[in-house]
């Protein structure tokens, strides 16, 4: 039990990557992850978050998505966490083509300014949509006829 904030944001992130592909009816990452997603430190976020994008990649768990899905949308997220949000639901939802995800990062793309898209960070919004749409091409017509309304770098 430590008091530092990156202690506690290394166990979080090794808890998912521990439980990386482990299929358990008691969810350990999923219990101990999830009171992490909105807390006040950003750092213990990131940790939550990238643990459940490692621990749940591939699973498209609807409970996984419906929990990372508020985190885009909350005010109170700077653009590091919005950006590790996009990559965890784009591990999770991986070559799904998932609606939901796919909408919500398009759409939170659309609401960044020209100067937020430029950060380092908004790459992570591409990547994540990218990762649902991983080896299906075809089905990505819509999602690269939305992205032309975004600006530049991401457009």
């Amino acid at each position: 039990y430590s008091s530092e904030d990156y202690i506690k944001c290394g166990a979080l992130l090794a808890c998912g990557i521990v439980n990386s592909g482990v299929r358990n009816e008691c969810d350990p990452a999923l219990a101990l992850l999830s009171d992490y997603v909105l807390h006040q430190s950003n750092n213990m976020r990131i940790g939550s978050i990238v643990g459940l994008g490692l621990a749940y990649a591939g699973s498209n768990r609807e409970d996984v998505i419906e929990l990372l899905l508020p985190v885009l949308s909350d005010s109170s997220s700077t653009l590091e966490v919005i950006g590790q949000t996009a990559l965890a639901l784009g591990m999770v939802a991986i070559a799904s083509c998932h609606g939901e995800v796919t909408s919500t990062i398009l759409q939170t793309m659309m609401d960044k300014s020209e100067t937020e898209l430029k950060d380092t960070h908004s790459r992570f919004l591409a990547l994540g949509l990218a990762l649902t749409y991983l080896g299906k091409q075809e089905e990505a017509s819509p999602a690269i006829e939305a992205l032309k309304v975004v600006g530049d770098p991401l457009g």
